[in-house]
C-alpha cells in the first residue's frame, strides 16, 4: 500500500510545479485534429462528452510519443476500426492503439477506493490482472494485420494503478505477464499459473503444454494519468509477430519474460513446462530501470 509521506510529497510537488495539465494536452490535441483531421473532430468531441477519461487518454498518448521524438499520424477514421496512431522516426515505424479503464471500473474490480489514505480497504491483486487481460484480449484481433510492431496502451486515472506500476515486486506490473503468484508447497514443484497471463496460456485447459498467445500485440504500455504527469511501464511480448525494441522508448521501464533461447528459436507451437525449466519468471530491463515519469511540458 502507499506510503503516506511519499504521496503527500508528490501532492506538494504537483501543487508547486510550473507545468502543463492534462487539460492543456487535451486542448492541444483538439487543435491538432481540427487542423489536420477535421473528420475526427466530431467523434472526438462526442468522446470528450461521453468518455472523458478515454479522451484524455488519447490526448496524453499522442503527446507522449511526440515527446519521444516520433511523428504521429492519426490512423483510425470514423467507425472503421483499426488502431489509433502510427508513429514514425527515421526508419522506425509502429502502430499504437489506446484503451482506458475507468476509475469507477478499477474501484469496482480491485476493491480499492480512490481515497487511499483515509480508507483502510485493500485491493484484490487477482482481479486487476483479470481486468488487464480482458482489455488485451479485446484488442488482439483489432491489432492484427499491420506489417510493423503493434503497441497497446492501457491507461487509468485511479491512483492504485500507479502504485502497481511503481512496484517491481511480485504484485507489480510483472504479474500481468505470468499471473499473480500462487502459494506453493514447501519442497514441492514450482506452481505455474497462467490463468491471467497476457501472452501465455495452457493448451486446451491442459496444465502440461504451454503456448504463446496474442502474438498480434508486440508490447503493452501501462499509463497512469494524473493531472500533471503520467507514469509508465512496459510489458514485452516474448514471441510476437513483430518484435518491439525497448531502445525505441529508453526512458520507459519494461518487464520481459525470461524465456529459454531454445523456445524462442523453436518452430513448434506448444511446449512442455520442462521447456521453461519448470518456471516462468520475469525481470525489469534495464536492471536499473528508472520510474517512467513524464511531466506534461
Amino acid at each position: 500500500m502507499f506510503d503516506e509521506l511519499f504521496w503527500w510529497s508528490r501532492f506538494y510537488i504537483e501543487k508547486n510545479k510550473d507545468t502543463k495539465t492534462v487539460y492543456d494536452l487535451l486542448g492541444e490535441y483538439k487543435c491538432f485534429l481540427e487542423t489536420y483531421h477535421s473528420e475526427r473532430c466530431k467523434s472526438f468531441d462526442k468522446l470528450c462528452s461521453t468518455e472523458p477519461e478515454a479522451a484524455r487518454a488519447e490526448a496524453v498518448v499522442f503527446s507522449f510519443f511526440k515527446w519521444n521524438g516520433y511523428a504521429i499520424q492519426v490512423e483510425e477514421t470514423g467507425n472503421e476500426g483499426g488502431v489509433d496512431f502510427r508513429a514514425q522516426k527515421d526508419t522506425t515505424e509502429f502502430v499504437v492503439e489506446v484503451t482506458s479503464i475507468r476509475r469507477e471500473t478499477f474501484t469496482g474490480r480491485s476493491g480499492t477506493p480512490e481515497n487511499l489514505i483515509s480508507d483502510g480497504s485493500s485491493s484484490d491483486p487477482y482481479e486487476v490482472p483479470r481486468l488487464i487481460r480482458s482489455k488485451v484480449s479485446s484488442k488482439a484481433d483489432q491489432m492484427s494485420g499491420y506489417d510493423c510492431p503493434r503497441i497497446l496502451v492501457i491507461t487509468c486515472e485511479h491512483p492504485e494503478y500507479e502504485d502497481i506500476l511503481l512496484n517491481k515486486e511480485a504484485f507489480g506490473a510483472n504479474m500481468f505477464l505470468t499471473s499473480p503468484p500462487k502459494i506453493g508447497i514447501p519442497g514441492g514443484n514450482n506452481i505455474i499459473d497462467l490463468a491471467d497471463s497476457l501472452f501465455f496460456k495452457f493448451q486446451d485447459d491442459r496444465d502440461d503444454r504451454v503456448v504463446f498467445c496474442r502474438e498480434s500485440i508486440s508490447a503493452v504500455l501501462l499509463f497512469y494519468i494524473s493531472k500533471f504527469y503520467t507514469e509508465t511501464a512496459g510489458l514485452l511480448h516474448p514471441k510476437p509477430a513483430y518484435n518491439f525494441s525497448i531502445e525505441l522508448l529508453p526512458l520507459v521501464p519494461f518487464v520481459e519474460v525470461l524465456v529459454p533461447e531454445r523456445v524462442l528459436t523453436s518452430e513448434i507451437k506448444d511446449y512442455s513446462v520442462e521447456d521453461f525449466d519448470n518456471q516462468i519468471s520475469t525481470r525489469w530491463i534495464p536492471d536499473n530501470s528508472p520510474n517512467g515519469l513524464f511531466w506534461y511540458n
